[in-house]
C-alpha cells in the first residue's frame, strides 16, 4: 500500500498521477490542458472527484453541470458520462474498487459523438 503526505502544486504535467492503491480504492490526480473527454461508462467502477482547478461542463447521465474548483462529483458505476474542460484542469479522482491501471474498465459509447454535436 502506497500513502501521501499531500497534494503537491506542481501536478500540472498532463496524465494521471496515482495517489494511493490498495485493494479496494485507487486515487490519483488527474490533469490536461482544455480538451474533450468523449462519452464513456466504467463497467466496474464508481467514479468520485473533487475538481482541483480548472473549469468546463461535465455531463453525467442527462444532467450537464459547470463545476467550480471545490466541487465534489460523484458517478455511479455504468452511468454515461463526458467532460469538456475549457481551461487547464487538475482533479482528484477515486475509484472504487480499485482501478486495474494495466486494464482499465473505461468503454467507450460509439455514436454518441453525433449527440455531442446536435
Amino acid at each position: 500500500m502506497q500513502s501521501f503526505s499531500g497534494l503537491a502544486d506542481d501536478f500540472h504535467e498532463p496524465g494521471r498521477t496515482v495517489l494511493f492503491d490498495s485493494e479496494s480504492v485507487t486515487a490519483l490526480v488527474m490533469t490536461g490542458l482544455p480538451s474533450v473527454v468523449p462519452w464513456h461508462r466504467h463497467e466496474h467502477h464508481e467514479e468520485l472527484g473533487y475538481l482541483l482547478e480548472g473549469s468546463g461542463t461535465l455531463t453525467v447521465g442527462d444532467l450537464t453541470h459547470e463545476p467550480q474548483p471545490g466541487v465534489t462529483f460523484s458517478i455511479a458505476r455504468n452511468t454515461p458520462h463526458r467532460a469538456e474542460f475549457t481551461s487547464p484542469f487538475r482533479i482528484l479522482s477515486w475509484f472504487t474498487p480499485r482501478e486495474d491501471l494495466n486494464a482499465p474498465d473505461r468503454v467507450e459509447i460509439p455514436g454518441a459523438a453525433a449527440r455531442d454535436h446536435a
